[in-house]
């Protein structure tokens, strides 16, 4: 299976978005002369830009609301950094929330959020990972899709159908194949495998191996005393693979080396990744984004031809901030989300 890159990309996360917020204008709450301040904090660093213009456009539409976006992420770790903010003083009035973790970890600042129109709206098993003592205290603002994006262009020029790769002994073929065409095609390996940034490793692609055993629910995963990895070897061949046939020095490579400075520019075939790398990409090469991106899954036995896609970040509320910056928050901004969009 094969996704189109922009109908999963950007396009949903900051576009659909934006049609929300633009389709919301009417909120009695966002209506009134009060000025309200909003300060975001969140983990999508390449979506920054998107999210800003987003926070403009509402703010054009409600003057007494000005939104100020900040963004982190990328080879910075984001929980440390909300922590940092929220210990000095200048906790966000929305952050975003990864999972179960963080929903324990930040629970002083959550707010309750299972009364707005976006956690009714929501589709069956999305909350679960952001509940707590009974409520809701995230809400989905992205969806996302992952696995290995791949140059068409590279890959037509070795002969080589990616829709065809889907167990590990095909893709293991394709990739010695690749390299040995190295010079002819003008890359400096098949991968990027970038081995400083650990939640490549793990969040998207240990989940892949372990989360068998949970069905892929996530509270069930954190909540769970133990663990049965049976997939190791597997997951330790994939490893091995990315790590044999990429760029070097793995341990030194880290998301901008991997997106920035080797795939965009097309020194490599292809980077374990998601379809949030788009913007970025398209800031470096518009042209090779529209139209030389595809995306495979990645070959997990019992899971071939299946890219996992779904909801990875989720809006916090600060409960702490005024009663004012909650109920703009609540009704107008957090209530008409991205949930709005895909459940249509």
């Amino acid at each position: 299976m094969t996704i189109g890159w922009k109908k999963l990309g950007v396009s949903v996360l900051a576009g659909a978005m934006a049609l929300t917020l633009v389709g919301c204008s009417n909120s009695n709450s966002s209506s009134s002369d009060k000025k309200v301040k909003i300060t975001i904090f969140q983990g999508k660093v390449e979506s920054n830009k998107q999210f800003k213009q987003i926070a403009a456009r509402y703010h054009k539409l409600h003057p007494n609301v000005t939104i100020s976006v900040s963004s982190v992420g990328g080879g910075t770790d984001y929980s440390p950094v909300l922590k940092t903010r929220i210990s000095s003083g200048n906790a966000p009035t929305i952050f975003s929330l990864a999972g179960p973790a963080d929903v324990k970890q930040f629970a002083s600042q959550e707010a309750d959020l299972s009364n707005t129109k976006a956690a009714k709206a929501a589709q069956p098993g999305t909350l679960d990972a952001v509940k707590s003592n009974g409520k809701t205290v995230g809400l989905p603002f992205n969806v996302e899709g992952y696995g290995f994006v791949y140059n068409k262009k590279i890959f037509k020029e070795a002969g080589i159908d990616a829709t065809k790769l889907t167990t590990m002994s095909k893709l293991t073929a394709a990739v010695k194949k690749l390299d040995s065409q190295k010079s002819k095609l003008g890359i400096k390996g098949v991968f990027c495998l970038p081995g400083k940034e650990t939640w490549i490793l793990s969040d998207h692609l240990a989940n892949l191996y372990v989360g068998q055993q949970f069905k892929g629910n996530a509270l069930k995963m954190y909540n769970s005393k133990s663990m049965k990895f049976t997939a190791n070897k597997e997951m330790k061949s994939m490893i091995d693979l990315q790590k044999q046939y990429s760029v070097g020095p793995v341990m030194q490579l880290d998301y901008s080396a991997q997106v920035n400075q080797n795939f965009s520019q097309g020194k490599v075939a292809m980077i374990q990744q998601g379809d949030w790398i788009y913007s970025t990409v398209e800031q470096i090469d518009k042209k090779f984004a529209q139209n030389d991106i595809g995306m495979i899954p990645i070959p997990v036995k019992g899971y071939e031809n299946k890219l996992p896609v779904g909801t990875s970040l989720y809006w916090g509320v600060n409960k702490n901030k005024s009663q004012a910056e909650q109920k703009q928050l609540k009704t107008s901004l957090i209530g008409c989300t991205l949930l709005k969009k895909v459940r249509s």
